[in-house]
């Protein structure tokens, strides 16, 4: 940064304003750290024309042969899909348990949610945050959710419990990266679109896909891996620009240790060449449909400048909304904004969403 000023003397009882001058080397973000008396008081995350960002892919070779196997794999595995129907049922919406058969016949489970009137209904795949649990979209009375719970989440733990391992380290070989948690988890978010598709209720041509902060960089995935899907819906997403991750946030210094423990021989670039073979960002050319992002500009948890990477390097129809003074959160005016877009998609006046404030 340049000051106008190098320093100042502030009294108890007056005000000074500063202006302080930067011009950014290139389009990105960054961060602006305001101190006092050598102690920090504000830190603000400043965006410099990040469309025009440009960060390199980090494909592997085999990067596309290696998606094609996992889904020839899962195409193999019969889904035993299986439906319960549970008591939080009304009389405008059916609610569902659903049980199936996933990659590396994993059982997962999930919720789903279908209007009892004018069949065949448009459907949403909405998925989870990091560790999260989801539970039934009773709200939405003009379209079918399914709200998934993969491998190692809510109610989908029988088979993968990561009780109180790091979620992100199971499976975690460097020489077998297909044994990986989100080989896994990537294709549990195809074989709910199979589900979907499945049902005589569902309109199979009007399938979306939503999620926030992992959730978000896993429907990025599914957009990508499954051409089913019309579109995107990806708020504050996750999965994205490992590299970018490891130079923004702290979470890749404190974690990588745990797998250097583990894996004596591995380097910090040798992490993030297996973290290429699921980096969103490297998948993002073969997203077809329209795609939303919503960005917290403040975001320490999913840093702007990830989210920005993969946006960027998306060949579809694509908009994005950023929100100077919001961190890792989705707001409720946001929810309502992407509610709006979602319909307008799947060709309905409303999703039937009811919010807190307006019961």
């Amino acid at each position: 940064f340049e000051t106008q000023y190098s320093s100042a003397v502030v009294h108890a009882d007056s005000e000074v304003s500063l202006k302080f001058v930067f011009s950014p080397p290139s389009p990105g973000f960054y961060r602006a750290v305001f101190s006092l008396n050598d102690r920090v008081k504000k830190s603000v995350v400043l965006g410099f024309d990040p469309k025009k960002m440009t960060t390199p892919l980090t494909r592997p070779a085999d990067f596309e042969a290696f998606w094609q196997q996992r889904k020839q794999e899962l195409a193999q595995v019969d889904p035993e899909f299986k439906m319960i129907r549970s008591d939080r049922s009304t009389d405008q919406m059916d609610v569902y348990l659903v049980e199936m058969q996933s990659y590396g016949r994993v059982k997962i489970r999930g919720w789903y949610t279908v209007p009892t009137h004018n069949a065949p209904h448009p459907a949403i795949l909405s998925l989870p945050g990091y560790t999260s649990t989801m539970w039934p979209s009773v709200d939405r009375t003009n379209a079918a959710t399914l709200a998934l719970n993969p491998r190692g989440h809510g109610n989908s733990k029988d088979d993968v419990d990561p009780q109180d391992q790091e979620f992100m380290f199971i499976g975690f070989d460097p020489e077998n990266p297909q044994l990986y948690i989100y080989a896994g988890v990537f294709m549990d978010c195809l074989r709910a679109v199979d589900f979907l598709s499945s049902r005589p209720e569902i309109d199979a041509s009007r399938i979306g896909v939503e999620g926030a902060s992992q959730g978000g960089g896993l429907a990025l995935a599914t957009a990508a891996l499954d051409s089913r899907v019309i579109f995107c819906a990806a708020d504050i997403p996750w999965l994205g620009d490992w590299i970018g991750y490891l130079e923004a946030e702290f979470w890749g210094w404190n974690n990588y240790p745990k797998l250097f423990a583990l894996h004596p021989d591995l380097t910090f670039a040798g992490i993030n060449q297996f973290l290429s073979y699921f980096d969103t960002m490297n998948m993002a050319e073969w997203i077809r449909c329209p795609v939303l992002m919503s960005v917290g500009l403040q975001d320490d948890v999913c840093p702007p400048r990830t989210a920005f990477s993969v946006y960027n390097a998306l060949a579809t129809d694509k908009s994005f909304v950023v929100y100077p003074f919001t961190g890792h959160s989705v707001t409720r005016e946001h929810e309502k904004f992407k509610d709006e877009w979602m319909a307008k998609k799947l060709g309905v006046e409303t999703l039937g969403q009811i919010y807190p404030s307006e019961r």
